[in-house]
Order: structure tokens, then sequence, then C-alpha cells
């Protein structure tokens, strides 16, 4: 029997994968009845099972899959995605990870993974996982648009090198955080060898970081955080804070032009 993979964040992710896929495959159609057969037919999900989920008669779903109804709303569609992807998620999630063109890595590996509605300030990284900070960014504006959290040891065992780009989600504008940490040296050495860098990393384990880790951080120019957070736990709680804190920051006020 297929192992089935819980809903958490990577899933979440891999799932908005799926549906930005089928969504643009049926608008981008000359015959979105045919596409809409198409995805039903692929998640191998009856008419009747379907229309059920989605809340309408099976006739409305088959009207649109035969043509006779055309011009599908956005609740229509947002609706027939999530009934499917919901399905597939129940019956073990092997159509979503198929579709994403990804192979889903052992539970426990990536713990947290996101995309941010709206950038976000590293020093508001910092400030929010209690990190202390042992290279600042460039510039106070320097921002990320998502995150990354990761159990270091596990990763180490269960990826391979180029598979570390499974990391880096829609963006590399992306902060990493690597949890369960002995040193430090590891996660850096293995940021160091991999073509794509962070915007943001934060540690999380150690009292102090290794110097070499330090040292590598400050080579490659990476904006490096200690956090204090008393666990990995916390640290994940805290991170869900990170766009309300953003958006109560005070903005800083522009400057007049001078005549």
């Amino acid at each position: 029997m297929q192992e089935s993979y819980p809903l958490d964040e990577l899933t979440h992710y891999i799932r908005d994968i799926a549906a930005r896929k089928i969504i643009g495959d049926v608008i981008l159609s000359e015959e979105s009845g045919k596409a809409f057969k198409k995805w039903r037919t692929i998640f191998q999900v009856a008419q009747k099972d379907l229309s059920e989920r989605m809340g309408v008669s099976p006739s409305v779903l088959s009207d649109y899959e035969r043509g006779r109804r055309r011009n599908p709303g956005t609740k229509f569609m947002r609706t027939f995605v999530e009934s499917l992807l919901n399905i597939d998620i129940e019956r073990g999630g092997a159509k979503l990870a198929e579709l994403s063109r990804m192979e889903l890595p052992p539970p426990g590996v990536i713990l947290s993974m996101r995309e941010l509605s709206i950038p976000v300030k590293i020093g508001t990284l910092f400030q929010v996982t209690n990190s202390l900070q042992l290279i600042g960014p460039s510039s106070p504006e320097d921002s990320i648009f998502g995150y990354t959290a990761i159990d270091s040891v596990k990763a180490i065992l269960y990826f391979k090198g180029d598979e570390f780009i499974r990391l880096f989600g829609a963006t590399a504008k992306r902060a990493l955080i690597f949890t369960n940490v002995t040193h430090g040296r590891s996660p850096l050495v293995a940021i160091r060898v991999f073509p794509f860098k962070p915007s943001a990393m934060i540690i999380h384990g150690p009292a102090e970081l290794d110097p070499i880790a330090l040292e590598i951080a400050k080579r490659e120019n990476i904006p490096l955080g200690l956090s204090k957070m008393p666990s990995s736990e916390d640290l994940l709680k805290t991170l869900g804070d990170l766009e309300i804190v953003e958006k109560a920051s005070p903005k800083a006020e522009p400057t007049a032009d001078k005549g």
C-alpha cells in the first residue's frame, strides 16, 4: 500500500503547483470541456463523485464537459480543482506528486515551506525568530519572499546534492532555516557548493556557530542569524508571524525634495 503524506507545508506548496497547472490548462484550452474531462480522468474520479464533492448536480458538470456550458466562473474553477486535489490527497497523494513532478522527501525533512504574500525584511526575520545577527544584510531594505525550514540532519541523510533545489520553492529570494544543528558547518558547506544561494539563513541548535561556517557565510555574503528560540517547534510557530510583524512595523518617511 502506498504511503500517505500529511498535508503539511510542503504538500501545500506542491498542491499549489498542481492547481496552477490544471487551471492554466483549462483556461488556455480551445475546448475547456475536454480539458475538464481530461483532468477528471487523470485523477480517476467518477463524474458523480466529483460533482458531489463540488456541491453541484452531475448534470452541471456533464454540461461543462460536453461543451453545453462555457466560460466557467472563478468559483467553479476553484471548486473543481480543490475537489480533485482533496480527493487525491485522501487517497494518498499519488497523482499530486506525479503532477508536481517532484518526489516527496521522507516526512520530517522539510518542516515548513511558504511563499509570503508581501516582502519581509531580513531584519524582521531575525527579530521574529529571536536570532542573533551574525552577518547582516547589505541594506536594511533587503527582503525575502518566502522561507523553508529544514531538519538539518535528515536533509544530509536523504538529500543528494542536486536535490537541494527543492528547498528554494517558487523563488530563490527566500530564507533557509536549518534546525537540529550541532555546529553549523554542514548546512553552510551544502550552500557553499550549491549554485543557488538563499537571501538569508538562520541556524537553530548550537550555542555558537562553527567559525568555518561563519567564514563561509561571509564569503558568500549571506545574511546569517543564530536563533535562540527554546525549541524548533517554537521557532516554526514564530515564522507564521512574519507578515503580521512586517505590516505592523513603522515605515520610513519619504525624504522631502529640497528645492
